[in-house]
């Protein structure tokens, strides 16, 4: 999936809906394959001055509730995104990817989102 291009929807397990669009919301995104993301990092991003919502597919680190832990049952989510250990992704509020990495990089993400809101 490569940045400019709309969110495929898959499948999910989680707390509120069963496809990851119903996710997509309400500002800046971050899906994360696998718990790549320190408590420290994930508050980080959701409590800066552009929130950002954390998503960990199949993720089981401890984000003390500032991250949604996804479970990718069926493995669309997953085939869809090329979603190997540490691919992170960055959707922007209309549920477009702005940006992706192979691992997790939290001052990356911050980059992108200001790149993304033209603060930088």
């Amino acid at each position: 999936m490569r940045p400019g291009a709309p969110a495929a929807d898959a499948p999910v397990t989680g707390p509120a809906a069963p496809w990851l669009l119903h996710y997509l919301h309400d500002g800046f995104t971050v899906l994360t394959f696998g718990a790549v993301a320190s408590r420290e990092e994930a508050a980080a991003l959701r409590h800066g001055s552009i929130p950002c919502r954390m998503l960990q597919v199949d993720g089981h680190g401890d984000t003390d509730g500032d991250a949604v832990l996804l479970g990718d049952d069926a493995g669309l989510l997953a085939l869809r995104y090329d979603g190997k250990p540490g691919t992170t992704y960055l959707f922007r509020p209309d549920q477009i990817v702005c940006a992706r990495w192979r691992r997790f990089d939290a001052a990356a993400v911050r980059a992108a989102v200001e790149h993304a809101t033209a603060r930088t």
